[in-house]
């Protein structure tokens, strides 16, 4: 019988980290700014010049990664992926160790992983997160790495560096996983804007949090106010096909 995909993001999902863990995130990438100005022979920006830079250049482009890849203006167009998961992967080592702290062992989230693999689903990750630096040990500090293969995590550095706002993460995801024997497809978020293109894909979408009031969000399938609340739902919801 076919598999249910059901994808979860990381942060703020599996585990709880953010903001905490945005100062040392900052750092990380701060340092990998610095590199590529000495490496050019530029004079580095200083860090009220860098903070100034990534307070404007992220509500643009997504994330400050990004957005000082274009701002530096010392890459060509090809070298920005490279350039963008390596970013990420020393911002996320940074954020690393505060994360730990912050999450401790997850035996009961496991549990109810591992029963909703036993309903029929097929459990994977996609992250903005590097999966080698930051979630893959994360997973093992946690104990979700019991329930999470390393070849179904999919950080920013598998899916060419691109945020979930745009469909081509999602499309890496899949392509990775083919053939694509499933009959549904589920992804779980914090973020509503990060389920507009699986929604345009034909995933079922689930965004943990409060709903806002008054607020119309289309591609939003299901809410739920925790995680918790999105595996009653799952464990108990029969699933569609993806169109």
């Amino acid at each position: 019988m076919p598999k249910i995909l059901t994808v979860f993001d990381f942060d703020n999902v599996l585990v709880q980290t953010e903001p905490a863990i945005h100062p040392p995130f900052r750092q990380g990438l701060y340092n990998h700014v610095c590199e590529i100005h000495t490496r050019h022979g530029r004079q580095p920006p200083t860090w009220q010049e860098y903070e100034a830079v990534c307070k404007r250049v992220h509500p643009s482009h997504g994330s400050s990664v990004h957005g000082w890849a274009d701002e530096c203006r010392l890459l060509a167009d090809a070298d920005k992926p490279a350039w963008i998961a390596e970013g990420f992967r020393l911002a996320g080592r940074e954020a690393l160790p505060l994360a730990r702290k912050l999450n401790g062992p997850m035996p009961k989230l496991v549990t109810a992983l591992l029963a909703l693999e036993g309903k029929g689903h097929t459990l994977a990750i996609l992250s903005h997160g590097h999966a080698k630096a930051y979630i893959l040990p994360m997973l093992r500090h946690t104990g979700l790495n019991a329930v999470f293969d390393p070849a179904m995590v999919f950080g920013i550095e598998k899916v060419g560096g691109h945020l979930k706002s745009d469909e081509r993460p999602y499309v890496a995801m899949l392509n990775a996983l083919k053939p694509l024997n499933y009959s549904g497809y589920n992804m779980v978020e914090d973020k509503a804007a990060n389920l507009i293109a699986a929604k345009s894909l034909g995933f079922t979408t689930w965004l943990v949090g409060d709903r806002p009031a008054g607020t119309s969000q289309p591609q939003v399938s299901h809410y739920a106010a925790t995680l918790e609340g999105v595996l009653q739902q799952l464990l108990g919801q029969p699933q569609r096909a993806a169109a």
